[in-house]
């Protein structure tokens, strides 16, 4: 098996490519940032404590995942490639 980088690979027009769903992340992604600001606005407004406490660790996974988000909308965002000739 030789892997090969997104520069050596011949790009054909009937080429079926097999990738992870930008829009999915983004979704999700933008739920738990909901989810996040729900929990601080309920914090504040409410004065329910918890809500500091589960908004801050909620923030800080939503800021980790970014990374992770932003990579799905690059061109190579792609797991497998099939061709003519094989996978």
């Amino acid at each position: 098996m030789r892997l090969l980088r997104l520069q050596d690979l011949e790009i054909g027009p009937r080429d079926r490519i097999f990738r992870h769903s930008p829009m999915r992340a983004l979704i999700v992604w933008l739920a738990g940032f909901a989810a996040t600001a729900a929990f601080f606005f309920n914090a504040y407004t409410r004065k329910w404590p918890p809500g500091y406490f589960f908004g801050s660790f909620l923030l800080l996974f939503v800021l980790l995942t970014l990374r992770m988000v932003t990579a799905r909308f690059h061109p190579s965002n792609w797991l497998v490639r099939m061709n003519e000739t094989g996978i």
